[in-house]
C-alpha cells in the first residue's frame, strides 16, 4: 500500500465519521412503552416531573418522565441495565428491559417512515 493509499483511505474514514457526527437529531415528542411488543401505555412530555410504575407478568419498572427525558429509576430486574441506561430524549432512542420484556422508545409525531411497501 503506498502513501498516496492510506491518506486516501484516511480521508474517507474522517469524512464518514463526522458525516454521523453532524447528522440532526430530532427531539421526541411522544413516549411509547410496550410489554411483549403490545402498547400499554403512551404520554407526551411534559412540564412537570412525575413517575408512572408499569406493571406486567413479569415485574415493574418505575419510570419518570421529565420535560424532556424519560428514564427507568426503579425495576425489579436483577442486573438493573435499565436503569444504568439514563436518560433519553431524542426520537429513536429506546430503554429496554430484556427480563421484564419492557421497551421505552420517544418517537417523533411525524412518523419518518423509509419505504412504504403496498
Amino acid at each position: 500500500m503506498t502513501r498516496l493509499d492510506f491518506f486516501t483511505i484516511l480521508i474517507i474514514a474522517l469524512l464518514s465519521l463526522s458525516a454521523i457526527f453532524m447528522m440532526p437529531k430530532n427531539k421526541g415528542e411522544l413516549i411509547e412503552v410496550r410489554v411483549d411488543g403490545k402498547l400499554i401505555y403512551s404520554a407526551e412530555f411534559s412540564r412537570d416531573v412525575y413517575t408512572k410504575v408499569i406493571e406486567s407478568k413479569y415485574g415493574h419498572n418505575t419510570i419518570e418522565i421529565g420535560p424532556d427525558y424519560v428514564r427507568v429509576i426503579e425495576a425489579s430486574c436483577p442486573n438493573k441495565l435499565d436503569i444504568k441506561q439514563g436518560k433519553i430524549s431524542y426520537s429513536g432512542e429506546s430503554i429496554i428491559c430484556i427480563p421484564n420484556h419492557l421497551s421505552i422508545t420517544i418517537v417523533s409525531g411525524d412518523r419518518d417512515y423509509d419505504v412504504i411497501v403496498r
